[in-house]
């Protein structure tokens, strides 16, 4: 099929071990190679050859059969993945988070302080997918608390913070 939406594009095959994808005009917009020490790579440019995507090489993502997804690879070596801060949040009052997106396996760390000496404030943790369908609960802590939960559902979320006036932070980690 080629209309007027559809780019025109051209693989070349190069010597070191990579195939470049260029548009119309020669521009590469796509890299799919090795790197020198192995570890498969792939990039995607936009028109000025700035790359705007680097993949990740891990395709156990759990996507079910006929859903539409990106396929997301993890381009760190076995065993040299760490974690990376995604988002943060703190205060005192209840707060609905923007959303953020996320590959499996990704974290929430939570903490909490006591309101003062006398008064033990509490806070609920919900998640929620990007059309506001409810994935779970993570916390539903009283006092100075301070925990985390690994989650195995890549996709876009955000969190409900509900709480009576804790003090609280709360940060989304991803694996890279």
């Amino acid at each position: 099929m080629n209309d007027e939406k559809t780019p025109q594009v051209e693989c070349r095959i190069l010597r070191t071990q990579r195939v470049e994808i260029v548009d119309a005009s020669g521009r590469p917009r796509a890299l799919l190679g090795l790197s020198p020490d192995g570890t498969p790579v792939l990039r995607l440019c936009d028109e000025h050859g700035t790359v705007v995507w680097q993949a990740p090489t891990d395709v156990s993502d759990g996507v079910e059969a006929g859903q539409q997804s990106p396929v997301l690879f993890d381009l760190a070596p076995a065993g040299s993945s760490q974690w990376a801060e995604v988002a943060s949040w703190s205060g005192k009052s209840n707060k609905t988070t923007d959303t953020f997106s996320v590959r499996s396996p990704w974290k929430i760390i939570w903490e909490t302080r006591d309101i003062d000496e006398d008064d033990r404030g509490c806070l609920f943790i919900g998640i929620y997918d990007a059309e506001g369908e409810r994935e779970g609960s993570v916390a539903g802590v009283t006092g100075p608390d301070r925990d985390e939960s690994v989650q195995h559902k890549s996709g876009t979320f955000y969190l409900e913070l509900d709480t009576s006036g804790q003090s609280y932070r709360v940060t989304i980690l991803e694996r890279r």
